[in-house]
């Protein structure tokens, strides 16, 4: 089943929401020239994910 455009979680790319969120933090941590504080890396997770220290 396709969810309705208007929906948050539909991603037209087929890229899920989460995978996605990961994928952008683990560039911020690669890109970065000094360690990532967790609360930058929880800018970009989904509210029910943690960064970890």
């Amino acid at each position: 089943m396709t969810p309705p455009p208007d929906d948050p979680g539909h991603d037209p790319a087929g890229i899920a929401p989460l995978e996605h969120a990961l994928r952008l933090a683990e560039a911020l941590v690669f890109a970065a020239d000094r360690p990532v504080p967790p609360e930058r890396l929880q800018e970009l997770l989904p509210p029910a994910c943690a960064p970890r220290r």
